[in-house]
């Protein structure tokens, strides 16, 4: 005979139907009763219930989104750059310099049709700057594509511009 998780009794066998798990609807109140918990959100104050299993923090899709706009980037590392300069709190990532508007920007080493060398941290920043809004984007894209073949066969050229060097986090 099988026992009950909850009080170890033994569990009465069922006619016809399949086996029970507890023995009885007091100790299947009380495994619910573990399962569960009550939380509030700390976006809106609501409190709600959820199976612990979910780990859930917020009481809709609706909080979490919310929650997730004001999100900021926190690492250590960043926090103490921020401490280091001076600033009340996080504003930019630290490895993409003073005007870069991209946290995850890559160092770019180009040869530009004319043959000037550029590096170039953020792309499509410089390349916006260079020639304006529209062309900028466009010969970004195109080097974003020779950046692929680039990293294949070791050559990747776009709008008359070469890639000297894979794109890589700075450091």
């Amino acid at each position: 005979m099988k026992q009950c998780p909850i009080c170890g009794k033994d569990v009465p066998p069922r006619a016809g139907k399949r086996d029970s798990v507890y023995c009885s609807r007091a100790c299947l109140q009380a495994h619910y009763a573990e399962a569960w918990e009550t939380l509030t959100c700390p976006v809106c104050g609501n409190v709600f219930r959820a199976q612990k299993l979910w780990r859930r923090q917020y009481c809709s899709a609706e909080c979490a989104n919310r929650a997730q706009r004001g999100r900021k980037i926190t690492s250590a590392a960043f926090l103490e750059a921020c401490r280091h300069r001076g600033v009340p709190g996080p504003r930019k990532h630290p490895r993409t310099g003073k005007f870069e508007t991209n946290c995850h920007a890559k160092v770019w080493r180009l040869e530009s049709p004319e043959g000037e060398m550029v590096e170039a941290r953020n792309l499509k920043l410089y390349m916006t700057t260079r020639f304006g809004d529209d062309e900028g984007k466009r010969i970004y894209s195109l080097l974003s594509c020779a950046a692929g073949r680039f990293r294949k066969s070791g050559r990747g050229t776009g709008a008359g511009w070469r890639i000297l060097e894979a794109p890589s986090v700075p450091e």
